[in-house]
């Protein structure tokens, strides 16, 4: 979906920003969203924890803590900062030198004889249809609609969208979004055919401050689901939009070095 997927690396780190469903700025205190992945596999018990990790919104930046990535944006002045923690190391780029950057990246990756054996095919297009339903709930205390996604008539996909107030007087919703955007339209070569995250439809159901409360993907035998397990709505320590003290700038480049 268009949060976060064990996509390749490049992916992965990028769609970082596919967390970012902001919304018009005003001060105020920050508000940290904890998210959880998951599976659910057709006749096992209990669920399988892919992933955890926390998103931080204040003073128009967004920071996404996951794992041993780090991702920032400063939604006014339009820049990136990515950050490996394990390698005390950071790259800092405004948005369209980080996607020139990630551009050149991907067709790099392109020449790699793993990568024309297999994934050097062309997407099939798919057929994207969304239906509104009328079930709502209540999600961690905010009310959610429930939406079906449909491609070629088969339903793929269940997305519960709620407006957070808290989340509207923090950031920049509509610039973020072209932000996130721009970003994702360029890993389309290397997004295994995402269709859904790509979709103008689909797209358009994240304005006006909507975001995903969770997101429910039927796939072969099984079920991922990702849903915002806790919000807080607290003062946020300037820290946690910067890289931390000691670590060395690096160009993007760097981050595919092992």
């Amino acid at each position: 979906m268009g949060w976060v997927r064990s996509y390749r690396w490049v992916i992965f780190f990028v769609l970082l920003t596919g967390v970012g469903f902001l919304f018009p700025y005003r001060a105020c205190s920050g508000v940290i969203l904890q998210r959880q992945t998951y599976r659910v596999v057709a006749g096992g018990k209990g669920a399988q924890i892919l992933d955890v990790w926390k998103e931080y919104y204040q003073d128009n930046k967004v920071a996404v803590y996951q794992g041993d990535a780090i991702f920032i944006t400063d939604i006014k002045k339009e820049t990136l900062i990515n950050i490996i923690p394990s390698r005390r190391i950071y790259a800092f780029n405004t948005v369209s030198d980080f996607i020139n950057r990630i551009e050149r990246i991907i067709k790099e990756v392109q020449k790699q004889p793993m990568f024309q054996k297999q994934g050097n095919k062309t997407c099939k297009s798919s057929k994207i249809s969304i239906k509104r339903t009328g079930e709502v709930k209540k999600i961690l205390g905010y009310q959610a609609r429930k939406y079906n996604v449909y491609v070629d008539g088969e339903k793929k996909r269940e997305v519960w969208i709620s407006r957070v107030p808290p989340l509207i007087k923090t950031v920049d919703f509509d610039k973020t979004m072209a932000l996130k955007f721009r970003i994702e339209n360029i890993l389309t070569p290397l997004s295994d055919c995402k269709d859904i995250e790509t979709n103008s439809k689909y797209r358009k159901l994240f304005v006006q401050g909507n975001i995903p409360m969770m997101v429910i993907d039927y796939l072969p035998g099984r079920e991922e689901i990702e849903r915002v397990t806790k919000i807080d709505v607290v003062p946020i320590a300037q820290k946690i939009f910067e890289p931390p003290k000691g670590f060395k700038k690096v160009p993007i480049e760097a981050f595919m070095q092992h």
